[in-house]
């Protein structure tokens, strides 16, 4: 099984602004390290990264498998450097032409590619298509995190509205072989009335909770010699039972 033909919306109250203050400046320090300014953004949902990047003068093919999400990504004007690209992550050598000075695949895209075999042709495409010395950077929840402490959910998130708080309920469920199920609910809560909850939407899906072993040893059966692992975006060191989130970096 490859990527999921849509994505799961676990983060739609995400403060995209203050999100990119935090991630970008690592992101842009990393990325310029590349022999070139030509980058791959793989599981680009709606493209806030990809274009982010484009702005500052990276050259960006963002790729991914939704085309909801793609034309969510399109409502708004391209910069001149960003192409938006339809198609597989997991079959990233045949969707994309010549090759790149970096990569990214963030906000838990990886989490879609559910299978050891296809984790491990994405790598082995992906190497194929970037220069020597090219940098990698690959950010997902920590998965040992959740697998080993038994959580059952993620951060709320929350949005104040005139017509009550917005509420983002993502819960989660172990699985057997690193699959995990995602449900994510949106609510409505007005607080001080009769019944202050309510349900908007809801929807579940299926997902692999890629240890940072697995991923070691997918990077490795590609050949991606260099690797070093951060707890956060300002290159905390990783710690398995502490850190919400998983960022390698693979040349």
């Amino acid at each position: 099984m490859t990527e999921a033909s849509y994505r799961l919306d676990y983060g739609p109250l995400t403060p995209w602004p203050e999100r990119l203050e935090a991630e970008g400046p690592f992101l842009e320090r990393v990325l310029a390290t590349g022999p070139t300014a030509r980058v791959l953004d793989l599981g680009c949902g709606t493209g806030e990264h990809a274009r982010w990047l484009a702005e500052r003068g990276f050259d960006v093919v963002a790729v991914d498998a939704s085309q909801e999400m793609l034309e969510a990504a399109g409502r708004e004007p391209m910069p001149p450097r960003l192409k938006l690209e339809g198609g597989d992550m997991g079959a990233v050598e045949a969707l994309v032409r010549g090759q790149f000075g970096g990569a990214t695949c963030l906000g838990n895209s990886l989490a879609h590619i559910v299978g050891t075999e296809s984790l491990g042709r994405m790598m082995i495409g992906l190497r194929r298509r970037l220069l020597p010395d090219a940098p990698l950077v690959i950010h997902t929840f920590n998965y040992d995190r959740i697998f080993d402490l038994k959580l059952r959910h993620l951060p709320l998130e929350t949005r104040r509205e005139e017509e009550g708080d917005l509420v983002s309920l993502p819960l989660l469920e172990a699985q057997e072989d690193g699959i995990l199920l995602f449900s994510t609910y949106r609510l409505r809560h007005r607080p001080g009335e009769e019944r202050p909850l309510e349900i908007l939407s809801g929807k579940s899906m299926q997902l692999r909770g890629w240890r940072e072993w697995e991923l070691h040893g997918a990077l490795e059966v590609a050949r991606f010699e260099k690797r070093e692992v951060f707890g956060g975006w300002d290159g905390r060191p990783w710690e398995k039972h502490a850190s919400p989130e998983t960022i390698l970096v693979a040349r």
